[in-house]
């Protein structure tokens, strides 16, 4: 039988239940119910019930088959990302970590997003200063060369080809 031995006031607002809704002593089942009563998947990604996840674990004397149980996930509930973190317990039973990640994923997901943005405008100016048929060059306040481009570096060499001092 798997029964629920403790859950803290954040689990409850994590996925909106209310106050004695999830209670200490709740089995798996139960607590699959109430979740489903809220439009809330009650299976494992891969479609498994969770109690059979359980019992695969326990089958195995506490050893892990990593190819039927999944740790770590990511699930979405009303538009949030919880993540969700399984590790046995000595003996049989888990520990349950469910964590609202959601604020953290778009924070790194924004970061993708200008990350890719800055690519994109260093690849533009990269083109821009190749593609011109000017020499350009650009140096930093220190006056070390940043940018230069292949016309730049061509005429620089030609420059340095020629003598424009005569010694007579």
């Amino acid at each position: 039988d798997y029964r629920l031995d403790v859950c803290n006031r954040r689990f409850l607002e994590i996925y909106g239940f209310e106050q004695g809704e999830i209670v200490p002593g709740m089995t798996v089942e139960e607590m699959q119910d109430v979740r489903a009563d809220r439009g809330y998947r009650i299976y494992s990604q891969d479609g498994e019930k969770i109690v059979t996840v359980f019992k695969t674990v326990r089958a195995a004397n506490g050893e892990i088959p990593q190819s039927e149980v999944d740790l770590e996930k990511d699930i979405v509930i009303n538009g949030r990302i919880i993540r969700v973190t399984r590790t046995p317990r000595q003996g049989g039973g888990w520990v349950v970590m469910h964590a609202d990640i959601t604020e953290r994923r778009r924070a790194l997901m924004s970061l993708e997003l200008r990350e890719r943005e800055v690519t994109e405008q260093n690849r533009r100016f990269k083109d821009l200063v190749e593609g011109s048929p000017y020499g350009m060059s650009m140096y930093d306040g220190d006056s070390r060369l940043v940018v230069c481009n292949q016309r730049s570096e061509e005429h620089t060499s030609e420059l340095q080809s020629h003598s424009f001092i005569s010694y007579a």
